[in-house]
């Protein structure tokens, strides 16, 4: 094995025994699952407002501050993009540009702890606070749509798509809603 780089922050490092010797920190809570990209980066954020962007080795490629606390799992989308919301409800998109990341639009979703959904035909779903499943454009962040929900339950879980064409996601109020 070749040296490792330096960092502040490193993913699991163990020792023979399988005793912990580094892991990656950040200053805040990583309230959510961390996604992977295709080339092996792993993207999470942090209640210290930053989305992070690491190496399977943890060498820190980028984090850039979003001036809120990352509460969501992060999605992963055409051209780079990695989507995140915030615990003010921010929906946020990253790109890398120029080699550093920046916000390329940021819409407010009342989308606090709902991890978006990326469809194959570029529409971003989130759940919201008080009861909507809103859809956004993954280039620009335009809304498209928005379902408004009769109960108005929290909807803080995260959509998943069915294969089928719908969209399944749940409630505060304990129901499991199919919507195509």
């Amino acid at each position: 094995a070749g040296p490792r780089e330096k960092s502040e922050a490193r993913l699991p490092e163990k020792d023979a025994q399988g005793s912990v010797l580094r892991h990656f920190t950040t200053a805040g809570h990583i309230p959510e699952t961390p996604a992977v990209g295709p080339d092996g980066t792993i993207y999470f954020g942090s209640w210290d407002g930053h989305l992070y962007a690491a190496s399977p080795e943890g060498a820190v490629r980028w984090a850039i501050d979003l001036k809120d606390r990352v509460t969501s799992a992060p999605a992963i989308g055409a051209e780079g993009r990695v989507l995140v919301s915030t615990f003010e409800g921010m929906l946020c998109a990253v790109r890398v540009a120029d080699g550093r990341p920046v916000v390329d639009w940021q819409a407010d979703a009342d989308a606090r702890h709902s991890a978006p959904l990326i469809s194959l035909n570029g529409k971003v779903y989130v759940g919201t606070l008080d009861g909507r499943l809103s859809a956004y454009a993954l280039h620009s962040g335009e809304k498209l749509a928005e379902l408004t929900f009769d109960r108005k339950p929290w909807i803080t879980a995260s959509p998943v798509p069915g294969g089928d064409g719908v969209v399944y996601l749940g409630g505060s109020d304990g129901f499991l809603r199919a919507v195509e």
